[in-house]
């Protein structure tokens, strides 16, 4: 073989099967790939290019996170339309993939992450709902409120910390991210009152 292995290319070869351009591509790089990444990612039909930025190594039941543009936490996807100013139409990839290999979504419906990652790309760990039954899967799971926020669980076991002594206030704050005046109206039954105890002080 005296041509370069990259599709296309028929350049002549420089080292490893590759000319000059996919050779220094290939180093710079590091994993090895030399494919021109714009023919991969915008290439092809709206499925094929949705496919290509999944990783599905992980086997049918692991999740399969999405490897292109995020926004808001979740993956976005050009699906091969336009705006009307002419910008690429921009959609939350697991909706566009869950028409695509699930069924239709209702209005008022979303996809929902059973596994709770906002990344994957599992038919399996998706099901569809309304806002209100996404919301309860994250209430259940602890992790509606996010970081530095205050879950019933979470007030419960900073009163009984806090109780015990060892702890300033400060201290407890900083731990749940949040702020001391935040963490003295919990600890002193001023908010989230009906919670761990009948006891209330005003």
């Amino acid at each position: 073989m005296t041509n370069c292995k990259a599709d296309g290319c028929g350049r002549k070869i420089l080292a490893k099967g590759l000319c000059d351009k996919h050779y220094r591509r290939a180093r710079k790089r590091g994993d090895g790939s030399f494919e021109d990444r714009r023919r991969y990612l915008h290439g092809g039909t709206a499925l094929e290019r949705y496919e290509n930025q999944i990783d599905r190594s992980g086997g049918p039941d692991a999740c399969h996170p999405w490897l292109g543009a995020q926004g808001n936490a979740y993956g976005v996807f050009w699906d091969g339309t336009y705006t009307p100013g002419g910008h690429c139409h921009l959609v939350k990839v697991h909706a566009w993939g869950y028409r695509q290999k699930v069924g239709a979504l209702e209005p008022g419906e979303v996809v929902r992450h059973l596994c709770h990652n906002k990344l994957c790309q599992n038919e399996r760990h998706w099901a569809k709902g309304t806002p209100h039954d996404n919301a309860r899967d994250s209430m259940a799971a602890g992790i509606h409120l996010g970081p530095g926020k205050m879950t019933s669980a979470r007030v419960v076991e900073a009163r009984r910390r806090y109780a015990a002594g060892g702890l300033s206030q400060r201290a407890l704050a900083a731990e749940y991210g949040i702020s001391e005046g935040h963490l003295r109206n919990i600890v002193n039954y001023r908010v989230w009152k009906h919670v761990g105890s009948a006891e209330q002080v005003a």
